[in-house]
């Protein structure tokens, strides 16, 4: 064994925000002290002291241990960096709590690097060796945290090591600031650091494909970054993959020589994707008969981007990075999109007008909302992203058309336009001065002369119970999948036809003077004007999808129009529930959301469509986690800015990739679960709403069980003090009853958080009732899955 460690044990020292460290070099002499400063003792001297540091409650940026550019290491190798920490509380979730090592000298001569934030903001000057991130309630048993990170070392050098805690993390929904900061986390207390040398001296940096989502029968490609701290050596990566639940198998190898001293990046052509799903690729580094190093990469194989789990949306300061951005900052864009597990982007407000120009002639126009754009570049963005295995998705509008474009396209078709019942004037919002001085505007923002134009979105209501509402914006949108190449679109509004007098601007009138719709037959009109846009697009483009978005305010609408919006796997959003986190919402309870959430996704499933939700604003950490939580248990997609720039919650999106099929496939309610299904635990867990089952295959069927650990607040955003958990829930217990012709074979308990993501457990049958017996606690969520040999009545009778 060729192992070095070398331990830091803390001594007390003054109560400090950061703790600022002397370089230090280990030796047999203990160290002198420098006054209001503090070495790490030798290991002769270690006394097994705790340093505890309060952590201020305004604190958004907290280091126990920072600034410790030492020699250690000197050498090229590679090294296993562990921190062990104390939160106090142990349930607190408002900090993440991250170890980092990095490169004193910020040269590039590093293979491990933070996890890429999916902005198009410059990236950090240093290059980040490793990193590890997690939250109290992971702490283990006897409430120490254990953050580690291998870092490979191919040049001597210097190294910078932070222990500390960040503010939460930025929310699902449309912004990406959180300006309440989360609960106090009282205490944390850094017992000790360690460094020790691994025997190998190799390392597997980075595995990637090269595509996030691909199509049946795609032939995915892995790269393989590794590192060789040693001389020049010969080995052979060896790569496994599993789909799902199945079973992991050797799927390639390849043999590589790793150059002295460097890095390497190798590619690893993979058997075609015969099935759809989630799927998993392990590398393993094999020098001689050992395994020395592993690295995975999960990624997901689907004929419909409208299946998968998380959707971005692109607008606002991203619309206006694209505009601005150079090529090798848009290739990089869709890189770390790709790398944060983030399979689904949609371009808003980015056209002349959404509805009736989605393929601007000019290479620099302005778009609906007054930002400037070039063609060229939403090309660009629109390539990259379908390179990257990225659904390309264009926003569309059926309810009005907007921007200068549109207002000019409703004066030469008056006909289509509503009116104001009571005045004349079309309904919308214009301003006459903006309108007119369009081309000037323009050109001053192309120019960065100061804007001082009336900034505004600007549009006119259509009656969408004309055909030629349908039709002027499938001729559009045909006309732009052209040019672009989307995958698809997403409405944001779709010829709603609302009873006159009952619209968004005032009561409605067409240019005659009459009514455009009756309550008898506005939502059936509208449910055919959707019918004859989609006919129309789907005959050009038989693959393009489709989604929508509306504020459902009565269940008899949501009914009759949700069938043609669902059919063949459209995305329906049910936006009024995005106010959750308001505190005077409805929805504002944590079990009225849950229950609101699931019934809609249900309800969407149940025509054959998926469900999607924007979350809220003016949450808190744990509020948008729980969130999340809850909509990945009703089987909706969250969208717009998912933040996966951390390593805790890019394991939740690395998760719903790598379970894809399963979790976000087509998957359907269990009818009155609490009759076939049974959970005991040593404190009540939430499960009932979140029963669903799927055919795996003829013979196989799976039965999904989510298990949420409730929030302690009853309430989204109730109490100033609250990001914070119930204990986890452990002695779990869960019994199901199979129909005679379903037949359990085995259980699996998925966990986001743990490397290990998939546990098989034993089942045991008698009597007609299954029962499952779990491992472990439940902190917040995991998944259990219940798989049966299935076979038709018809069998069984012979």
């Amino acid at each position: 064994m060729n192992h070095r460690a070398v331990s830091f044990f803390l001594r007390p020292i003054a109560l400090l925000p950061a703790i600022s460290l002397l370089a230090a070099s280990v030796s047999s002499a203990a160290p002198e002290l420098a006054p209001d400063a503090f070495q790490f003792a030798p290991p002769a001297a270690i006394e097994g002291k705790t340093l505890v540091a309060a952590v201020p409650d305004d604190s958004i940026l907290g280091e126990l241990f920072s600034g410790l550019k030492s020699a250690i290491p000197q050498e090229p190798g590679v090294y296993r960096v562990t921190a062990r920490v104390r939160p106090t509380p142990l349930n607190n979730m408002g900090y993440r709590i991250i170890l980092t090592v990095r490169d004193a000298d910020e040269k590039n001569q590093w293979t491990r690097w933070r996890p890429p934030h999916a902005l198009l903001t410059p990236r950090a000057k240093e290059i980040w060796l490793g990193t590890d991130e997690k939250r109290a309630f992971q702490a283990g048993p006897d409430g120490v945290l254990e953050l580690s990170c291998d870092v490979a070392v191919i040049k001597p050098a210097r190294l910078d090591m932070a222990v500390g805690w960040k503010v939460g993390e930025t929310q699902i929904g449309n912004e990406i600031t959180v300006k309440e900061a989360p609960a106090s986390l009282s205490k944390l207390a850094l017992e000790s650091v360690t460094i020790k040398r691994l025997d190998a001296a190799q390392q597997v940096a980075k595995v990637m494909t090269d595509k996030l989502v691909y199509r049946p029968g795609a032939v995915p490609t892995l790269t393989v970054d590794c590192a060789n701290t040693g001389a020049e050596t010969t080995g052979t990566l060896v790569v496994r993959a599993s789909r799902d639940l199945e079973p992991v198998s050797e799927i390639a190898r390849k043999d590589v020589t790793l150059p002295a001293t460097a890095k390497s990046s190798q590619e690893i052509a993979l058997p075609a994707l015969g099935q759809e799903g989630g799927y998993r690729f392990d590398v393993d580094l094999v020098i001689g008969d050992k395994v020395v190093s592993r690295g995975e990469r999960s990624a997901i194989c689907s004929s419909s981007f409208n299946r998968v789990a998380i959707f971005g949306s692109c607008h606002d300061e991203y619309l206006t990075g694209f505009y601005l951005a150079t090529e090798a900052q848009t290739k990089q864009y869709f890189i770390n999109l790709k790398e944060s597990y983030l399979p689904w982007l949609e371009i808003d407000f980015w056209a002349p007008d959404d509805t009736t120009n989605l393929d601007p002639k000019e290479e620099v126009f302005m778009s609906n909302v007054m930002t400037p754009q070039k063609k060229s570049h939403i090309q660009l963005a629109v390539e990259e992203g379908k390179k990257n295995g990225i659904g390309m998705f264009t926003y569309n509008k059926g309810t009005w058309v907007d921007g200068r474009d549109g207002l000019k396209w409703a004066q030469r078709f008056p006909e289509v336009v509503l009116y104001h019942r009571d005045t004349g004037r079309p309904l919308g919002s214009y301003n006459t001065e903006s309108l007119m001085n369009w081309d000037q505007i323009l050109k001053d923002k192309v120019e960065g002369k100061p804007d001082t134009s009336a900034k505004g979105w600007y549009y006119a209501i259509l009656d969408g119970a004309r055909p030629s509402a349908a039709d002027v914006a499938a001729e559009a949108t045909i006309a732009s999948m052209k040019t672009f190449g989307w995958d698809g679109v997403r409405f944001d509004g779709d010829f709603v036809v609302m009873p006159s007098n009952n619209y968004i601007d005032g009561p409605a009138r067409n240019l005659r003077g009459e009514i455009s719709a009756t309550e008898d037959d506005a939502q059936l009109a509208w449910a055919a004007a959707v019918q004859r846009y989609k006919l129309q697009v789907s005959k050009a483009f038989p693959k393009a999808e489709f989604g929508y978005n509306h504020e459902f305010n009565k269940e008899n609408a949501f009914l009759t129009v949700v069938p043609t919006l669902a059919a063949g796997g459209g995305i329906v959003m049910q936006e009024a529930i995005r106010s959750h986190l308001g505190e005077r919402h409805p929805q504002n309870e944590w079990k009225k959301f849950a229950k609101e959430l699931s019934k809609y996704s249900w309800i969407v499933r149940s025509f054959g469509g998926y469900s999607l939700m924007i979350d809220g604003y003016g949450g808190r950490a744990d509020d948008y986690l729980y969130s999340a939580v809850y909509m990945f248990a009703s089987q909706v997609k969250p969208y717009g800015s998912f933040d996966a720039s951390n390593p805790f919650r890019q394991r939740l999106t690395r998760f719903m990739a790598r379970f894809s099929g399963l979790l976000q496939g087509q998957i359907y309610p269990v009818a009155s679960p609490g009759s076939r299904f049974t959970v005991s635990s040593s404190s009540p867990l939430e499960w009932e709403r979140f029963v669903g089952w799927r055919d795996a295959s003829e013979t196989k069927r799976q039965y999904v069980v989510h298990l949420i650990n409730p929030p302690l607040s009853e309430r989204a955003k109730g109490a100033a003090n609250r990001c914070d958990l119930r204990p986890p829930v452990g002695e779990i217990k869960v019994g199901f009853y199979a129909d005679p012709n379903e037949f359990p074979a085995r259980a699996y308990l998925l966990d986001p958080w743990d490397e290990n993501d998939k546990v098989e457990i034993p089942v045991k049958t008698s009597q007609g009732l299954t029962t499952i017996a779990l491992p472990g606690t439940i902190p917040i969520w995991k998944v259990l899955v219940i798989e049966c040999e299935v076979k038709p009545f018809s069998a069984l009778a012979q």
